[in-house]
């Protein structure tokens, strides 16, 4: 009798995935992750903000130390190139005019 009510039991199920939450899937899921996030924090700390100041000189973002060499631009109006020194005058290497928001 024991036995046939052993046969009748019904067994438990199992799931297909009942195997994978165990402690050695956990470990390579961390292992997975370290992998992929390690070149976005590498790149992180090694990249920094750069803005550009009203002059043009490239400054990072906290604005103490130059980012970058390059040409400094400076704005004048049209009334002052009167009053410019010549030494200003022969620096001058663009010029664009700006009437009601567009530009020449």
């Amino acid at each position: 009798e024991a036995d046939a009510e052993a046969e009748a039991a019904p067994k438990p199920r199992r799931y297909a995935w009942s195997g994978l939450a165990s402690w050695s899937c956990a470990f390579w899921v961390a292992v997975l992750a370290l992998l992929l996030l390690a070149p976005v924090l590498i790149a992180a700390s090694v990249t920094q903000e750069i803005r550009t100041d009203d002059t043009g000189v490239l400054r990072t973002a906290g604005g103490a130390a130059p980012a970058g060499a390059a040409m400094g631009t400076t704005y004048h109006d049209l009334k002052e190139l009167t009053t410019l020194p010549e030494a200003t005058l022969r620096r001058i290497r663009d010029c664009a005019f700006a009437h009601r928001g567009v530009a020449f």
